[in-house]
C-alpha cells in the first residue's frame, strides 16, 4: 500500500457530517491546544452499589431501554434502582457458564442478549423474562471453539462470530450448531506466542468482517459465505515501529467508508472502498500519536469522545474544540476518567463509562453545579462554609467555620488565609472589604493583609468587637448593617464619619434587636429580618414598621425569617420551619410554599431570583428550585453536583447570573442555565411477580406480560415494576390503582412494588405509572390479575358446607327433639311422685284434718296432720332439687341424702355412715340418674330402719372398672329372698334402676342383714 495514495471518495462530499470531521481533523493539531476543562456530573456505581466487580468492560442498552453491565466477576443488569447480577455463583435462572464477561450484543430479532466469558462459553439470556436460555460451554466437545479464553464477538445474520486467544468460532444460531472454522491467512510466528489472538470485530457498510489479529493485521471476510476477502499484515496498516502488543482497542466509522482505530499508540485514521483500502495514512491522527487509546465513541451530534491512560476529552466537532472532561462528583476521579474501558450513549444521549473503578453515568453533558470542598493537591479543606464572596469570575473568598479561604475555581486550588472561625464579609462603596468573626471586624486588603477596622475607620471603633451578621449599602454614603446579638441596627454615615444605632430604645423603635439579615427593596426601603418578627425602614423619612406574620390557615405564628427577595411583583420570605412565604405589595400574605408543593425541606435559608421566573432556595436538605409561573417545584440534591446536601443560612450570594452557596464540605457555584427539565418520561415495565403460598414461593418474570393467573392457595402476590429514568433514578415515584374499583392513585413513593393480600377471587386489571423528577409520568401500565378461588371459595364446598349445615340442623333438631322427651318423662315422672307420693300424703292430711275435727278431744289426729304435713314439703323439696342444674354432682346426691337419712336414722337410734372417694365428688349426674338414685337409695334406707332393726347403715360409693357402685348395708336381721312376699318398694328400687341404666342386686340372709347394691351398666 502506497502510503501517498490519495482519500477517493468524491461520492462523500454530500455528508455534511463527514465534511465536518475533515474540517476538525484538520484544524485541531494536538489534544494539548486546548486549556478548555468540561466538568461532567456523574453518578457512579461500584461494589457498595450492588456490582459484581469493579472493573467493567462493556455497557449496552437493550431494546427494552435496561443496561448492561459487563464486569470481570459476572454480568449486570440495572434499571437505575437495582441490579440484577448473572454469574456462576447466581441461582438458575440467572446462571452463566463463566463469570469473567469479555464481550455481550444484543440479537433483537430473537430478543435475546449473547454473552461470551474467557474459559466459561457462550450464553443466551432471553431479554423479555431475564432467563438464560442458551448455554454452550467451552468444555462441551461438540462445541469446537478454536479456543477456551473468549475475547470478542458480532453478530452476522444467524451467525455469532467468537474471537478467541486463538482463531475465531462461528456458531450458527437458526441451525443450532458450530460451523467450521475460519481460517486465518497469517503465518503463525513463535515471537507471538504463535497463537492468533482476536480481540476486535467490525462489520462495514458492505456487510464484511473485519478481524483484528493482536501482533499480526487486520482480516476482512465475506459476510456471506466467511471466506477470506482481504488480509493487511500490520505494516501495511503502518503501525509505529515497536508497537506493543500491536492490538486495536477500538474501531468506529466516522462517515461512510472511513473508521478510525484506536490503539495503543494513538488513532488511525482509514479509508475504504468495496475493494479493498484506499488510504492508510503513516501517522496517528495529530495529537494522538504515542497515546494509549483505551476506547472512542461517537454521542448523537457527532461529538467524538476519546479515552486515555491520561484522561477523558470530548472532541466539539461543529466548534472545531476540543475539551477535558472532568468529574465534579468525587476528589480522586482521575481512579475513574484514566480508567474507561468502554463509553457508550444510550438512546437519550446520556453518557455511559465502564471503568476499572465501576460504572459511571452522566446525564447532562455541561454540570450545572460545580462544587469545591478540597484543594486540587489534598492539603486543605472547607470543612463548613458560612459565607460567600465572589471577588471575580476566578477567586471566591470563603468564610468557614475554621478559617478564611481564598478558592481559584479554575485551578481547584483553596489557599487558607487566616485560622477562624470567619462569619460575614462584605465590600463597601470605597471598595474596601470587610471580614467579620464572632468578636471582631477586620478590612481585608488582598491578598492576605488583615486590618482592625477602627485603624481605617475610627467611628467603627464601638462596633469592632461587634458580631456583624448582615449589611447593604443604602446610597453613597450610609451603610446599615446589622447585629447577630442583640444590639439592632446600625447606620454608618461614611461621608459624616457618624454611627448611629436603631434599636429597641430608639426614637423610632425595633422590635426584635436580632438580626438574622438585611436586605434593600427596589423603593429602597431596608428590610430587617428577626427570628419572631421582621421591619421595613424608611430612611427617607425615617418610619419604622414592624410586622408579625401568622399563617392564614393554622393561625399559628411564622417565625424565623432568614432571606427575602423580589420577583414577578410579589415579596417572597424564607420562614425556617414553615417555607416560602409570598407577600403582595400590602405585605398581606397570598400564598406559603413548603414541603407540601414538593419542596425537598421547609427549613430555608436563602432565596435567589432568577429571570423574575424562578426562585431557588437553599435549605437544611437540599435545594430547591420553584417556578412563579406555575408553583412547580423542583429538588437538587449532593448526588446531583452539590457539594453537600445541607445548606449554612448566610451562605449564599449571585454574582453575574451564577448562585454562590455553601455549608458542609464546602461550597457551590450553580449556573442556572445549564439546569435543565428532564421533560422524558420513564420508560415503566411490570416484570416481575412473586407469589407466596403456603406450599412455597414462585416468580413470574416477563417485561411483556398482559395477565397472570394467581393459585388458590394464594397467601400474598408482590408486583414489581422497573421504571427507567437514569437522569434521577432514587426520585422517580410511583402510583398504583385497580381499575373499576379504585378511581384515585394510590401513591407509592420511591417504592417500586405493591403487594396484594386479601382480594376475593375476581379477575383485576391493575394500572401502574411512574412520575419522573420533574413531574413527567410514563404511559399507564396494565396487567389482569386473575385470582383464582380458594378450596373453601369454590362451588363444590360452598354446596358441601350447604348439605352440612343442613346435616348440623337436622342433627341439632333429632337432639333437641330427643331431649324435650327425655324433659316429658321427666315431667311425667314428677308428676307420677306428686300426684302418688304429695297426693296421698295431702289426702292422708285431709282424712287426718276431718277426723280430728269430729274428735276434737282426740289430738292424735292433729300430730298426724303435722307429720304429714311435714312430708309432703320434703317430698316438694325433693323435687326442686332434682330440677336444680347447679346440684347434678354425686356431691350434692350424697349432701342430700345424708340431711334425710341421718336425722331418721339418729331418731332410731341406728348409726349412719358414708364413704365414698374424694374424686367422684365431682362426678356429674343427669336429672333423671339423680332422681331415681336419690329415691332408689330414700326407699332402701326407709326399708330398713322400719324392718331391719339393726345398729348401723352404711353407704358407699366406688368406681372401680371405670362403672360406679353404690352399696346400701345394714346390719339388721336380714330375710329369705325366696319366702318373702315382693312388695312395692322392693319392685321400685329395680324399676328404678332398671330407668337410669343401673344393675339393682339385692343381697340378705336371715341374721346377716341386708345389701342393696347398684352397678352402673
Amino acid at each position: 500500500m502506497n502510503s501517498n495514495v490519495a482519500i477517493i471518495m468524491p461520492h462523500l462530499n454530500s455528508s455534511l457530517f463527514f465534511r465536518l470531521f475533515i474540517t476538525f481533523f484538520l484544524a485541531i493539531p494536538s489534544l494539548h491546544l486546548t486549556g478548555q476543562v468540561q466538568y461532567i456530573n456523574f453518578r457512579h456505581y461500584s461494589l457498595s452499589d450492588g456490582l459484581s466487580s469493579y472493573k467493567v468492560v462493556k455497557v449496552l442498552q437493550d431494546r427494552f431501554g435496561f443496561m448492561w453491565v459487563a464486569t470481570q466477576d459476572g454480568l449486570n443488569r440495572f434499571d437505575g434502582k437495582g441490579i440484577i447480577i448473572y454469574n456462576k455463583s447466581a441461582g438458575e435462572k440467572h446462571l452463566l457458564l463463566g463469570s469473567d464477561i469479555t464481550d455481550m450484543l444484543e440479537d433483537t430479532s430473537r430478543n435475546i442478549l449473547w454473552v461470551i466469558s474467557s474459559y466459561g462459553g457462550l450464553n443466551g439470556i432471553d431479554l423479555k423474562t431475564g432467563v438464560v436460555k442458551y448455554a454452550m460451554s467451552v468444555d462441551d466437545s461438540a462445541s469446537r471453539f478454536t479456543n477456551r479464553w473468549l475475547k470478542t464477538l458480532i453478530q452476522n445474520k444467524d451467525e455469532l462470530w467468537i474471537g478467541t486467544f486463538d482463531g475465531i468460532t462461528v456458531y450458527n444460531i437458526r441451525e443450532g450448531r458450530f460451523k467450521t472454522t475460519v481460517s486465518i491467512p497469517f503465518q503463525r510466528s513463535s515471537n507471538s506466542n504463535n497463537e492468533f489472538d482476536i480481540n476486535l470485530f467490525h462489520q462495514d457498510e458492505f456487510g464484511r468482517i473485519w478481524a483484528f489479529v493482536a501482533n499480526y493485521g487486520m482480516v476482512i471476510y465475506s459476510g456471506h459465505d466467511n471466506s477470506v476477502l482481504l488480509s493487511h499484515p500490520l505494516a501495511e496498516l503502518r503501525f509505529p515501529t515497536g508497537f506493543i502488543a500491536k492490538r486495536v482497542s477500538g474501531c468506529k466509522n466516522i462517515s461512510p467508508q472511513q473508521i478510525l482505530l484506536a490503539t495503543h499508540k494513538g488513532i488511525k485514521k482509514i479509508s475504504y472502498d468495496k475493494s479493498g483500502l484506499i488510504s492508510v495514512p503513516e501517522e496517528m491522527m495529530s495529537g494522538t500519536d504515542g497515546k494509549a487509546i483505551r476506547y472512542l465513541n461517537f454521542d448523537s451530534e457527532g461529538n467524538l469522545w476519546i479515552a486515555t491512560n491520561e484522561g477523558l476529552y470530548r472532541n466539539f466537532v461543529k466548534e472545531g474544540t476540543m475539551s477535558s472532561v472532568e468529574d465534579v462528583n468525587i476528589v480522586d476521579q482521575k481512579k475513574w476518567i484514566s480508567s474507561v474501558n468502554d463509553i457508550f450513549f444510550d438512546r437519550h444521549n446520556n453518557l455511559w463509562l465502564g471503568t476499572l473503578q465501576g460504572f459511571a453515568v452522566a446525564t447532562r453533558t455541561h454540570s450545572p453545579f460545580l462544587h469545591y470542598f478540597q484543594s486540587a493537591d489534598l492539603k486543605e479543606k472547607i470543612s463548613r462554609a458560612f459565607f460567600i464572596f465572589p471577588y471575580n469570575d476566578s477567586v471566591e473568598y470563603v468564610c468557614a467555620e475554621d478559617g478564611f479561604y481564598r478558592v481559584d475555581n479554575t485551578k481547584k486550588n483553596i489557599q487558607r488565609l487566616k485560622g477562624g472561625p470567619f462569619w460575614f464579609m462584605f465590600r463597601h462603596k470605597d471598595g474596601n472589604l470587610f471580614l467579620g468573626t464572632d468578636n471582631r471586624l477586620f478590612s481585608f486588603q488582598p491578598p492576605d493583609q488583615f486590618i482592625d477596622i477602627e485603624k481605617i475607620y475610627p467611628e467603627l471603633s464601638p462596633i469592632s468587637h461587634e458580631f456583624i451578621m448582615g449589611a447593604v449599602n443604602w446610597n453613597d454614603s450610609l451603610v446599615y448593617m446589622g447585629s447577630k446579638v442583640g444590639n439592632g441596627i446600625y447606620e454608618w454615615n461614611y461621608k459624616r464619619r457618624i454611627l448611629a444605632k436603631l434599636d429597641s430604645h430608639s426614637s423610632v423603635p425595633l422590635k426584635n434587636g436580632i438580626v438574622n439579615s438585611i436586605y434593600k427593596d427596589k423603593r429602597n426601603r431596608i428590610w430587617i429580618l428577626s427570628n419572631n418578627s421582621f421591619a421595613v425602614y424608611n430612611p427617607h423619612n425615617y418610619q419604622l414598621d414592624n410586622y408579625e406574620l401568622t399563617n392564614p390557615e393554622t393561625g399559628q405564628p411564622l417565625t424565623f425569617f432568614f432571606d427575602m427577595c423580589e420577583a414577578s411583583g410579589s415579596y417572597w420570605l424564607a420562614s425556617y420551619g414553615s417555607g416560602i412565604i409570598q407577600m403582595d405589595d400590602n405585605l398581606r400574605i397570598k400564598n406559603i410554599i413548603s414541603t407540601n408543593q414538593g419542596m425537598a425541606n421547609a427549613g430555608l435559608y436563602k432565596i435567589f431570583p432568577v429571570n423574575d421566573t424562578l426562585l431557588f432556595c437553599t435549605s437544611n436538605n437540599g435545594l430547591s428550585k420553584i417556578n412563579i409561573r406555575n408553583s412547580s417545584v423542583a429538588n437538587y440534591f449532593q448526588s446531583d453536583g452539590l457539594h453537600s446536601n445541607a445548606f449554612e443560612e448566610l451562605c449564599g450570594t449571585v454574582y453575574k447570573g451564577k448562585i454562590y452557596a455553601g455549608g458542609p464540605d464546602g461550597f457551590t457555584i450553580i449556573d442556572p442555565k445549564y439546569i435543565t427539565t428532564n421533560t422524558i418520561a420513564p420508560e415503566l415495565y411490570i416484570n416481575n411477580i412473586v407469589i407466596e403460598t403456603q406450599s412455597g414461593r414462585q416468580e413470574l418474570s416477563d417485561l411483556q406480560m398482559k395477565s397472570a393467573t394467581l393459585p388458590r392457595n394464594l397467601l400474598q402476590a408482590t408486583i414489581y415494576f422497573s421504571a427507567l429514568n437514569y437522569t434521577n433514578p432514587e426520585r422517580t415515584t410511583y402510583a398504583y390503582r385497580i381499575k373499576g374499583q379504585q378511581e384515585e392513585w394510590v401513591n407509592l413513593g420511591t417504592q417500586n412494588f405493591v403487594n396484594l393480600i386479601g382480594l376475593k377471587p375476581d379477575t383485576y386489571t391493575l394500572q401502574v405509572k411512574a412520575i419522573n423528577e420533574d413531574s413527567y409520568a410514563s404511559e399507564i401500565k396494565e396487567i389482569q390479575l386473575i385470582f383464582l378461588p380458594k378450596w373453601y371459595q369454590t362451588f363444590w364446598f360452598k354446596a358441601l358446607a350447604v348439605l352440612l349445615a343442613l346435616g348440623i340442623i337436622y342433627f341439632v333438631y333429632k337432639v333437641r327433639i330427643n331431649q324435650l322427651k327425655k324433659e316429658r318423662e321427666i315431667r311425667t315422672h314428677l308428676a307420677s311422685d306428686l300426684h302418688d307420693d304429695l297426693g296421698s300424703t295431702l289426702n292422708s292430711v285431709k282424712v287426718y284434718a276431718n277426723m280430728a275435727l269430729l274428735e276434737k278431744e282426740n289430738h292424735s289426729y292433729l300430730e298426724k296432720v303435722k307429720e304429714s304435713t311435714q312430708e309432703a314439703i320434703t317430698g316438694v323439696r325433693d323435687i326442686i332439687w332434682v330440677l336444680d342444674d347447679k346440684k347434678d354432682l354425686l356431691d350434692h346426691l350424697l349432701t342430700r341424702i345424708k340431711a334425710f337419712a341421718a336425722p331418721l336414722c339418729e331418731a332410731h337410734h341406728i348409726n349412719f355412715q358414708q364413704q365414698i372417694n374424694d374424686s367422684l365428688l365431682n362426678y356429674k349426674l343427669g336429672k333423671e340418674e339423680k332422681r331415681n338414685l336419690y329415691m332408689i337409695i330414700k326407699e332402701a334406707v326407709n326399708n330398713s330402719v322400719k324392718y331391719a332393726k339393726g345398729n348401723s347403715i352404711y353407704l358407699t360409693i366406688e368406681h372401680t372398672q371405670n362403672k360406679l357402685t353404690i352399696k346400701l348395708a345394714d346390719d339388721g336381721i336380714g330375710f329369705e329372698k325366696d319366702k318373702i312376699t315382693e312388695g312395692n318398694g322392693l319392685k321400685n328400687i329395680m324399676n328404678r334402676a332398671i330407668e337410669i341404666g343401673y344393675k339393682a342386686t339385692i343381697i340378705s340372709q336371715p341374721g346377716h342383714g341386708t345389701t342393696i347394691q347398684l352397678e352402673k351398666n
